[in-house]
């Protein structure tokens, strides 16, 4: 069964290659509507990346790393940050339910507060997606 460390490590993990992913990304766009996006959305990822080690560290714990592959093609590069997206949601569900199951607080809300955003960018990228599918046809 996992525990709630396990999930927050493979949050930890999860959040660090997305904020290097979407930061080769925007490195190695030439240029793009939304290039831009994927800079900011490096910064957020790694703010959280940083949270949830801090959390970690509290907890007395140390945080882990696996990097993933960051795509080649515009289409690619927003398919795997949706996939990404979508497996970070359903760990922080995850991890909200077995935090509040545990009446721990400041996780849950820690959490939530993540999974909002996680919800908006899952939203933009859904966006950039059909934009990029429109330009391919």
């Amino acid at each position: 069964m996992v525990d709630l460390i396990d999930l927050l490590n493979q949050a930890f993990e999860k959040e660090l290659s997305a904020a290097m992913i979407y930061m080769w990304q925007y490195l190695s766009l030439e240029s793009s509507e939304i290039k831009d996006s994927f800079k900011e959305n490096a910064t957020d990822k790694l703010k959280q990346a940083i949270e949830i080690g801090e959390h970690l560290f509290n907890l007395g714990e140390f945080p882990t790393n696996t990097p993933e592959n960051i795509g080649r093609s515009l289409k690619e590069m927003i398919d795997l940050n949706l996939k990404g997206e979508n497996d970070l949601i359903k760990i922080y569900q995850e991890i909200i339910q077995l935090a509040s199951k545990e009446n721990d607080s400041v996780t849950q809300r820690l959490f939530e507060k993540i999974l909002t955003d996680e919800k908006e960018r899952k939203r933009i990228l859904m966006c950039a997606r059909g934009r990029a599918a429109t330009k391919l046809m």
